[in-house]
């Protein structure tokens, strides 16, 4: 991951190259070019070819700046698609650096050509706003250059998406339609999982289930403290897509002998139903069906004597979790 401090720093350089366009701007707005002054310093001609000459290569070099960041963006889609999995492309597409970038470029580029074409008719003024624009798109490609090379790790891709996630859409809900549900909003965050199982990127994994489990255990304590619209007999619904995707993880975890994964999903779901709440029976049971599901799966899996440890610290994980539930 992008170490903290460079983050730090990254977010202090956006707001100030950013209140330093707001400052420009104002006085550009009020008379005051800092920019540019040329036709108030020189000769006014017919041709006004120094204008004309900065404008120019101010489109050109907005034009060269923006094929890069798309090549950039679509060099990042296409990498992430193929060493993740192709449903996380929506993740790079709604970047708001991104669209932010974009708009600037558009608005700078447009207002380029326009003054450069009615050239005889804009004063100072105009063309100082043109070239603070794109001075500002162009700073704009770093902060969005780093969040984009940020979204290249998994770690990040997985936050992105769990950020999406919307686990109350599954209330009420029939059993087809539950099943596309699940494939919209959980199966981008299952594809990133198991394919880190698959590169034995075992911490993406582990962050990835424990932000999972957060997420269900904040809904669970704001819909228990009344603080949610749902109730306490809508939860084992809210929870549903949770226990499906922790449950596809472990057997894909098995079937690639990451046991240790396994183990680390029974140990995290503990977080979920230890929780003491005579409410909550109902989704206690389910998290202990899962559980022994999973283990009968890994005791299926692994049946030699070289995993007989690694199964009996499985099988004292689902035990503990069992007994913290009952």
């Amino acid at each position: 991951m992008l170490p903290r401090r460079l983050r730090w720093w990254e977010e202090s350089f956006f707001w100030a190259f950013t209140a330093a366009f707001a400052i420009l701007l104002i006085l550009g707005i009020k008379g005051c070019n800092v920019l540019y002054t040329g036709m108030d310093s020189l000769a006014i001609g017919s041709a006004r070819s120094n204008d004309l000459y900065l404008l120019s290569a101010v489109i050109q070099s907005l034009a060269a700046m923006f094929a890069i960041v798309t090549a950039i963006s679509l060099g990042a889609v296409q990498l992430s698609s193929q060493s993740l999995s192709p449903r996380v492309i929506p993740v790079h597409l709604g970047n708001r650096k991104l669209w932010v970038l974009a708009s600037f470029f558009a608005l700078a580029f447009v207002l380029d050509v326009v003054i450069l074409g009615r050239i005889p008719l804009m004063g100072a003024g105009w063309i100082n706003l043109g070239i603070l624009l794109a001075l500002y798109a162009t700073l704009l490609t770093i902060p969005y250059g780093l969040s984009t090379v940020r979204l290249l790790q998994p770690d990040e891709v997985v936050s992105a998406l769990a950020s999406k996630v919307r686990p109350e859409s599954f209330i009420g809900l029939a059993a087809t339609a539950r099943a596309g549900e699940f494939e919209k909003m959980f199966q981008p965050l299952e594809d990133v999982l198991k394919r880190s199982i698959e590169l034995t990127n075992y911490p993406t994994v582990e962050r990835g289930i424990s932000v999972l489990l957060g997420l269900l255990k904040r809904r669970i304590d704001e819909t228990l403290a009344a603080r949610s619209e749902h109730k306490p007999e809508d939860i084992p619904n809210v929870a549903w897509p949770f226990i499906e995707i922790l449950n596809n993880v472990a057997t894909a975890a098995n079937k690639k002998d990451a046991i240790e994964i396994t183990i680390t999903v029974v140990r995290s779901s503990r977080i979920i139903i230890e929780t003491q709440d005579m409410r909550l029976e109902s989704l206690r049971v389910k998290f202990r069906e899962a559980l022994n599901g999973i283990l009968g799966h890994a005791h299926g899996r692994f049946s030699g004597p070289m995993y007989r440890k690694e199964l009996a610290d499985l099988a004292f994980e689902v035990a503990d979790a069992t007994l913290a539930s009952a």
